[in-house]
């Protein structure tokens, strides 16, 4: 009896062991691209990644792991990196770039649209908008953007607006010009432009010509040229007021824009850092850990990352399962506030409009 009872204890503690064995076992962290501008001295696509870097360090997460790619926001490039990210095997991607890139990259993930997720954080193209895709969008599309813009220029009651549009982004330009006539009811002018071929000695003299009082920056993915546009606005009118679009929203805005930066209002997804302690506490932590001042498009990042993280620790791990789950949970508390998602995937956020710029960026 004592040799069948040892057998049996034996085979007992194997089973035992197994089971103890099995339920420690360690998933493979989920692979997570991270779609941006990442050539060298590009301060957006660095500040994605240490993002990325951030959050998992102050979580002390090992589930999920991040592999940057540059893809230049070049549309001509979005096949080419895509075909990279697949060939990786992974299928769950966030991106940072335009709205021209951004549809480039749908007309490949539609092909295969249970297979693969995209975060959207820097594209508020309105072909995104109302549509049953693999897209869930972290910011506001480009209606809810533009209206938002188009109010705050009209309480000031300017005599004459003077828009310079980007056209290399058209995707965005364009439906923004749009959305923005339809809810402003003053007279502007508009002047067309290509940031990649720029000439401000032109806008200068085409401003000369014009009896203006305001200008609005209608450029989206350069943060440089809208600082530069609105310096050559305040030495043509020393009194013009500039607006910019939130895409603008990074350090890099004082040392183009210069004295001018007096007389320029930001939009922005999120209030000034010295009225929430929310945006202040992350730039704070960020420059503890990485001695620089982030892009405000790393708080988009930032913040799907808090959301993607949430359902793969609820035991979702594929896009189709992260997808429906994030949409049936709808609402979300992250370390940057409140997001909800309607049945599309599109959220809709406020925009805050900073007037002390210099400020923001001490």
């Amino acid at each position: 009896m004592n040799k069948k009872l040892s057998i049996y204890l034996s085979i007992v503690l194997i089973i035992v062991m197994g089971l103890t064995l099995s339920g420690c076992k360690v998933e493979t962290p989920v692979k997570v691209a991270i779609m941006s501008k990442l050539e060298a001295g590009s301060l957006v696509g660095i500040s994605e990644v240490d993002a990325a870097k951030y959050f998992l360090e102050k979580k002390g997460m090992v589930n999920i792991e991040f592999i940057p790619f540059d893809d230049g926001w070049d549309p001509s490039r979005i096949p080419d990196v895509y075909k990279e990210v697949r060939a990786q095997g992974i299928d769950i991607i966030i991106t940072s770039h335009t709205s021209t890139c951004a549809l480039e990259l749908k007309k490949l993930t539609d092909q295969e649209p249970e297979d693969v997720l995209v975060l959207v954080t820097g594209s508020t193209t309105d072909a995104l908008s109302d549509i049953k895709d693999n897209n869930l969008r972290f910011v506001q599309d480009v209606i809810q953007e533009q209206n938002s813009i188009a109010d705050r220029i009209l309480e000031e009651s300017f005599e004459r607006l003077v828009i310079v549009r980007d056209m290399d982004n058209d995707k965005y330009a364009v439906p923004a010009l749009e959305y923005f006539e339809k809810r402003y009811d003053r007279p502007f002018d508009v002047l067309d432009i290509s940031v990649s071929n720029l000439d401000l000695n032109g806008i200068g003299q085409y401003l000369e010509a014009e009896d203006f009082d305001a200008v609005y920056t209608l450029i989206g993915g350069n943060h440089t040229i809208s600082g530069a546009i609105s310096q050559v606005a305040w030495k043509t009118n020393p009194q013009v007021r500039v607006f910019f679009t939130p895409w603008n929203n990074a350090p890099v805005i004082l040392d183009t824009a210069g004295p001018a930066i007096e007389r320029c209002t930001m939009a922005s997804h999120y209030p000034p850092k010295a009225e929430s302690p929310v945006t202040e506490n992350y730039f704070n932590g960020f420059y503890d850990q990485f001695q620089y001042k982030p892009t405000y498009n790393s708080l988009h990042v930032y913040k799907a990352i808090d959301v993607l993280s949430q359902a793969i620790a609820a035991g979702n791990r594929t896009p189709v399962a992260i997808q429906e789950w994030i949409l049936t949970q709808a609402e979300f508390e992250t370390d940057l506030g409140p997001i909800s998602f309607n049945e599309y995937g599109d959220t809709s956020l406020g925009l805050y409009f900073i007037d002390d710029v210099a400020r923001e960026y001490e």
